[in-house]
């Protein structure tokens, strides 16, 4: 019988992630307006297993001609986590989950 799923592992073959057998649920969405730089403290998600997701939200005909590099963070923080942002060109929509 196949695994199938998302694992990942570090350069010595340890596996440091495997999500296959836990579920994720979404806890947080944030709009960035290009251009912008910022951060948002997010409560009580401090020790746990966090990811994030983005978006670029377009208006009309996609511009292939320039890149839109996003910098964002998930650091701890005690109890909360601090989601930053860098979203220079862009309005980007960023997701955060966690593994509950």
């Amino acid at each position: 019988m196949a695994d199938y799923g998302l694992a990942i592992w570090d350069a010595n073959g340890n596996q440091i992630f495997n999500p296959n057998n836990t579920i994720c649920r979404l806890v947080h969405t944030h709009e960035a307006a290009g251009g912008t730089t910022g951060s948002v403290t997010l409560y009580g998600l401090g020790g746990k297993e966090a990811f994030f997701m983005s978006a670029l939200k377009f208006y009309g005909i996609f511009d292939t001609t320039n890149t839109y590099p996003l910098k964002v963070t998930l650091q701890p923080s005690g109890a909360n986590l601090i989601l930053s942002w860098e979203a220079p060109g862009a309005d980007t929509i960023i997701y955060v989950f966690v593994y509950t």
